[in-house]
């Protein structure tokens, strides 16, 4: 798993940017966009996508600065 930034086009300064744990970036955004989709929340071209920026992984070889730590998982 992942840790990314989905940063959106609009000002939605609830939502934006939204940090996801997700396995890619389309999973992130499609997480953040169902979510505001869901709630109707702001105008739908404010819920397009700028970028997704990885920020950590769970992996103990990643070749990023950030590790990300999940909790245990029975």
């Amino acid at each position: 798993m992942r840790l990314y930034r989905v940063n959106l086009r609009g000002d939605i300064k609830r939502y934006n940017p939204s940090y996801v744990v997700a396995k890619d970036p389309s999973s992130a955004y499609e997480i953040v966009k169902a979510e505001l989709d869901r709630l109707d929340y702001g105008f739908y071209m404010n819920r397009q996508l700028r970028s997704v920026e990885l920020i950590a992984e769970a992996n103990e070889h990643t070749l990023l600065e950030s590790r990300l730590f999940l909790g245990n998982q029975a």
